[in-house]
């Protein structure tokens, strides 16, 4: 993507941002935009357990305090990275 930080935490943080976007977006080299990617509500199962185990701790710990069906096992995957 050739967009600016600012554009791409904005893309993360819209409510149409489709999964795809979000899990292309999961890849930023911008811990931000990771975390905006993780809360957001879109987000597949899939990425979040990428994301649990991203090396900036903000990260794992935005999916650390998501509320899902799964939201158990995202915490253990973040907490034991």
């Amino acid at each position: 993507m050739d967009l600016s930080v600012s554009e791409r935490l904005e893309i993360a943080k819209s409510a149409h941002t489709s999964p795809e976007v979000l899990a292309r977006l999961a890849k930023d080299w911008e811990s931000l935009g990771r975390v905006a990617v993780a809360v957001h509500p879109q987000t597949t199962p899939e990425v979040l357990t990428h994301l649990a185990r991203d090396k900036d701790w903000q990260v794992r710990y935005a999916v650390a305090k998501i509320q899902t069906p799964f939201c158990n096992t995202y915490a253990n995957l973040a907490i034991t990275r």
